[in-house]
């Protein structure tokens, strides 16, 4: 599926969250409840697709595991990162990390057919970004998950005027700047 088609059925569907459950945003509720809501309606968008939250389940060689990201690289950036959000408190991990994305538009039991992941942040969130960036980077990445594309959606919260969310798209394992469809 081409980006244009998947971008204006997630616009299409952010419209139908706030048409719904502005209510949510408005006061504030937890990342968890908005991302919910929003994979309600992105599965009456993509029929063709399963959409699931937090999915932790993979294939490969036809056998279901936990889904993890494991490179030195990753682990490197998951330290530098975690690191600073945890108050400066050092831990490091060695291992692979358990990784699920908040909603993802794919197909189970395939690993072929992983459209989209997408990662939702409210601005009254005080964890950086960073994390959530590094994980699209690494979900899209050939060698990775093999999800053909990523989303960052960053809700703006506790306001009663609609702001729209600021989003952006992975491709490759990089940002790739997209405009906007409308």
């Amino acid at each position: 599926m081409e980006l244009e088609e998947i971008k204006n059925r997630l616009q299409k569907t952010i419209t139908h969250l706030y048409d719904k459950d502005f209510y949510l945003l408005q006061h504030d509720v937890s990342e968890r409840a908005i991302a919910h809501r929003l994979a309600i309606y992105l599965q009456a968008q993509f029929t063709e697709y399963n959409v699931d939250c937090e999915y932790n389940r993979m294939y490969e060689s036809e056998q279901e595991t936990i889904k993890k990201l494991g490179s030195q690289d990753f682990i490197h950036q998951y330290n530098a990162i975690r690191c600073y959000q945890v108050e400066k408190e050092w831990y490091e991990i060695t291992k692979p990390v358990s990784v699920y994305p908040d909603i993802i538009i794919h197909k189970r039991k395939d690993s072929v057919h992983n459209l989209l992941a997408i990662e939702i942040k409210k601005d009254t969130n005080q964890e950086s970004q960073d994390y959530d960036w590094l994980k699209l980077e690494k979900y899209t990445e050939t060698a990775g998950l093999h999800y053909s594309w990523g989303a960052s959606i960053h809700f703006y919260t506790k306001s009663k005027y609609m702001k729209e969310p600021l989003i952006k798209w992975f491709f490759r394992g990089k940002e790739c700047q997209v405009q906007n469809t409308h």
